[in-house]
């Protein structure tokens, strides 16, 4: 019994001891690799390219698309006209900004739609794609094709039924993939 009690004692006290080991290598990896993505995070610097004013935009919320120009291309989902509808921007590496539409360019009721929020799709064709949550013929959004030059055309002002198409657009990017991945 005696001798079972320290095997019992030897077993526990070597399993604490590989946990420790365990748990000083897992410290250990941790903080290395806490020190390389510090000592990478000072090697990089940020730079702001644009400030919006509201004039220009306002709520940038979704990301950005690269152009076949090279310029990037992005939504701020307020903004603009009023400082409310929202518009479809351009900026280069060098911070050069350029709003291509402002929304609700019309005054009044918003046929061209109001406050898009998801990312533009770049579509085959070289123009973007896009959508907005509001404004339209029935006031539930569009969805929309701008040309790099900043021509906006409506394609489609959604019902309510319709909504959920203009939602859809966020992942256009892989939807854009898929169609031309099953094309081949």
């Amino acid at each position: 019994m005696k001798n079972e009690k320290g095997v019992l004692s030897t077993i526990a006290y070597f399993q604490r001891l590989k946990s420790c080991r365990t748990s000083g290598a897992s410290m250990l990896t941790t903080l290395l690799l806490a020190g390389a993505a510090s000592t990478a995070a000072t090697a990089q610097t940020l730079k702001t390219l644009h400030s919006f004013d509201g004039t220009d935009g306002r709520y940038p919320y979704a990301g950005l698309v690269q152009g076949t120009d090279g310029d990037l291309y992005g939504t701020t989902s307020s903004g603009g006209n009023n400082g409310t509808y929202g518009t479809v921007f351009k900026i280069t590496s060098d911070g050069t900004l350029k709003t291509l539409w402002k929304f609700c360019s019309g005054g009044g009721y918003c046929t061209d739609g109001e406050n898009p929020y998801a990312t533009l799709l770049l579509g085959t064709d070289g123009n973007f794609y896009g959508t907005t949550q509001a404004g339209g013929a029935n006031h539930d959004g569009t969805v929309f094709k701008i040309t790099p030059s900043g021509k906006l055309t409506t394609l489609h002002g959604t019902s309510m039924e319709q909504h959920q198409v203009a939602e859809t657009v966020q992942s256009a990017p892989i939807c854009q993939a898929a169609v031309a991945q099953s094309s081949k």
